[in-house]
């Protein structure tokens, strides 16, 4: 693995550039884990994927700006509302809400929920003791109405998953996206969340502390602590004004 195998490796790469860079990326993060292990260190030569030769054939990896906009928060609710499955289209509406990550809230088990004292604990990417996030007004309904005929145990549940829940929500949100002729990923809608919760001037610490972004200054990190109520408050304000704009009522 010599910095000229890699090179020769991006450069006559069937695949698009960006896909080429992203493997290349996955196979970087393997070999520095290898580095790290006692077993593996020093088996890769001195010049190898992390000189500049290399790096210079690796594409850059833009980033994404897909984001739902205020005008367009009616036509995708009534889009996302009239989707067959009703547990996809709570899934997009509770992460334009919650702004969690796809992988945190499909997994999430009905355990999870506290409905007597409003609040959910998602698995966290980043925070191996997860996190507790707010249950606002409508995102309890949605979920309650999932309740009654459900799983008992994944929330978003999927017979033909091997995990027992959904796993590939993409193709649905595809079909609503082209319907309405916009850009929007999973990924988009927690980006929405963020930049949507602007108009209502919601703390962007609370915002970063319910989406589970690491906090971003020294008196975040360590020396604010919000309670869930606290959280709540500002959450609840979010979701009473995407509804009025979405002109959907509780």
């Amino acid at each position: 693995l010599t910095s000229d195998f890699f090179i020769d490796w991006l450069n006559k790469n069937a695949f698009r550039a960006t896909t080429a860079s992203k493997s290349y990326r996955l196979v970087r993060a393997f070999l520095n884990w290898c580095d790290e292990d006692t077993r593996f260190e020093n088996l890769l030569p001195s010049k190898s994927f992390n000189t500049k030769a290399v790096r210079r054939n690796v594409a850059p990896v833009n980033a994404k700006k897909d984001c739902l906009t205020k005008q367009q928060l009616p036509s995708w609710f009534n889009e996302i509302k009239n989707i067959s499955n009703t547990k996809i289209s709570t899934f997009f509406i509770c992460t334009l809400i919650t702004g969690s990550r796809k992988d945190e809230l499909l997994a999430l088990e009905w355990k999870d929920i506290d409905f007597e004292w409003k609040k959910i604990k998602l698995r966290d990417k980043v925070d191996n003791t997860g996190r507790e996030i707010p249950l606002t007004k409508y995102v309890e309904k949605l979920l309650l109405q999932l309740k009654v005929n459900s799983d008992p145990q994944y929330v978003f549940s999927s017979p033909t998953s091997k995990n027992g829940y959904i796993v590939n929500p993409y193709k649905t949100l595809n079909k609503v996206t082209e319907k309405l002729n916009i850009k929007l990923t999973p990924h988009g809608l927690r980006r929405s969340f963020e930049t949507l919760a602007g108009w209502t001037k919601v703390d962007k610490g609370v915002l970063a502390q319910i989406s589970g972004h690491k906090p971003s200054a020294l008196v975040e990190r360590h020396y604010t602590v919000r309670p869930i109520d606290m959280l709540k408050e500002e959450l609840q304000e979010y979701e009473n004004w995407l509804l009025k704009e979405a002109k959907i009522t509780l």
